[in-house]
Parts: structure tokens; sequence; C-alpha cells
């Protein structure tokens, strides 16, 4: 869904989703469906392009509500050699967005709604 959703926002536009979507976990690593959401779009997103995902009890399968992803993201993954690939096949986005200081953490919220998304692109 993260790539989906990064290929689809264009310029100028802000695109808002809510639901809980579905991991297929063959890895062994840590992390929830938002987190993950957020690590499958990292390397399809355009310059001047912000993701978010996020759980709205406050917990996606971990401490984390979620996480953010943009160019920045990728820039400290970068130079702290982190394969975004890597860490997809291994299931481990809760370990990524560690590493790149961008997840969302809200503690227990006491609702549960749904997950939301937030993709943002600048012009």
């Amino acid at each position: 869904m993260g790539e989906l959703f990064a290929k689809t926002i264009k310029p100028g536009e802000a695109l808002i989703a809510a639901g809980e979507t579905t991991v297929k976990v063959i890895g062994k690593g840590k992390g929830g469906r938002n987190q993950e959401v957020v690590l499958g779009a990292l390397n399809y997103l355009k310059n001047n392009t912000l993701i978010l995902s996020s759980s709205s009890d406050g917990r996606d399968n971990s401490d984390v509500a979620g996480a953010f992803g943009d160019e920045d993201v990728l820039k400290i993954a970068g130079k702290n050699k982190l394969s975004v690939k890597k860490y997809l096949d291994n299931n481990d986005s809760f370990n990524f967005f560690t590493r790149t200081s961008s997840q969302i953490i809200t503690g227990i919220t006491g609702i549960n709604v749904a997950d939301f998304v937030i993709v943002l692109r600048g012009k």
C-alpha cells in the first residue's frame, strides 16, 4: 500500500486514507502494519512528499503508533547504510524507524477507531 500511496499522490495534493492494511509476515523482524506502509513507500516518494501512517490506539504491534517518512528519513537511512529493501524483506520496520528517529509515539490513546494514512506532496 505504501508504494501505491507514493505513486498516486500528485504535486499540490493531500491524500487521506483510513482502515487497516494487511501484512504478510515472512521475516523475523519487529513492526506493525502502519510502519510497514511507510517503509514500503520510502523508495517511491517524490521530492517534497511526506507519508505518515498511524494507529488510533497508539500501538502498531509495538509501543509506537506508526511512523513517518520523507526525503530526510531517506537521507538518514543512506547515511547509516540502512537498506529499505532489507528491512522490508525481514518485516523489521520498527528497527528501521528506530534508527532513523521517525517513529510516532503517542502512548495508549484509549480509542481504537482505525489506522490512518496522510500523504502530502508540495508543488
